[in-house]
């Protein structure tokens, strides 16, 4: 009979601490921000461990203690986190465009010094200033010694080379 009001006791304290975390846990929820929200996650999770091992122990005992009963049927309240400091400028920078990238080059010409067809149909080509750039795909396309290529920048950091003067282009990566 003991046992079995031991076990009656304990599977309410449990199931009352069980509501409080869940509604901790639809708290934690509503936190917009990625950090603050983790960080609510994470005292709630030390939280949980409190009361599981609390709860281990007052089954362990053959007499509930008083002491880790309220500890187990009180959930340490959870307080929103502080927000961490942003800094005012990266605020004001955020999503305009960057001053560096108004000065950087957009596209580069140069003459061919040489130009090598690969085994599998791409070019691997030589530039005048040491560059040496590789096709990517299997497009087709002509380039010869001599000639001039532009080569500028596309979509997600890529390249795209074409003889100067003509609109067909290859997608390329620098090798050197």
């Amino acid at each position: 009979m003991r046992y079995l009001c031991i076990a009656v006791v304990s599977c309410l304290l449990t199931s009352h601490a069980q509501a409080a975390i869940e509604q901790q846990l639809a708290h934690c929820a509503t936190i917009a921000d990625n950090a603050s929200r983790l960080q609510c996650y994470d005292q709630l999770a030390k939280a949980s461990e409190h009361v599981a091992v609390s709860a281990t122990e007052t089954n362990a005992n053959t007499s509930p203690n008083p002491a880790l009963t309220s500890k187990l049927a009180t959930v340490p309240s959870l307080t929103p986190p502080q927000k961490t400091s942003v800094k005012a400028d990266a605020v004001a920078e955020f999503g305009a465009p960057r001053k560096e990238d108004n000065q950087a080059l957009e596209q580069i010409r140069y003459p061919v010094t040489s130009a090598q067809k690969g085994l599998r149909g791409g070019y691997t080509v030589t530039l005048a200033n040491g560059q040496v750039w590789q096709q990517i795909g299997s497009e087709s396309f002509r380039v010869k010694q001599g000639q001039t290529v532009v080569i500028e920048k596309a979509a997600l950091g890529s390249f795209l080379m074409h003889v100067d003067g003509t609109n067909n282009s290859i997608r390329v990566k620098r090798l050197q």
